[in-house]
């Protein structure tokens, strides 16, 4: 797997990119018992939070439906 070095002061676009991997990680791991991920609406979430882990400041979310005949 080749890795990108992200501008880690873009954190919106670092979790993004975060939560990619992740969809793709968890898509991955349903396929691996020939499991068809088409099958699950997947949305994923993260909050961008202060420097005292107090407040969220930003909400990041990635979502891949699949919707048949459209």
């Amino acid at each position: 797997m080749s890795e990108t070095k992200i501008d880690e002061d873009d954190l919106t676009v670092l979790t993004s990119h975060a939560l990619v991997a992740a969809r793709k990680a968890f898509e991955a791991y349903l396929e691996k018992d020939g499991n068809d991920p088409a099958f699950w609406d997947i949305r994923f979430t993260a909050w961008l939070l202060d420097e005292g882990f107090e407040h969220r400041m930003e909400r990041v979310e990635i979502e891949r439906e699949v919707k048949e005949g459209k």
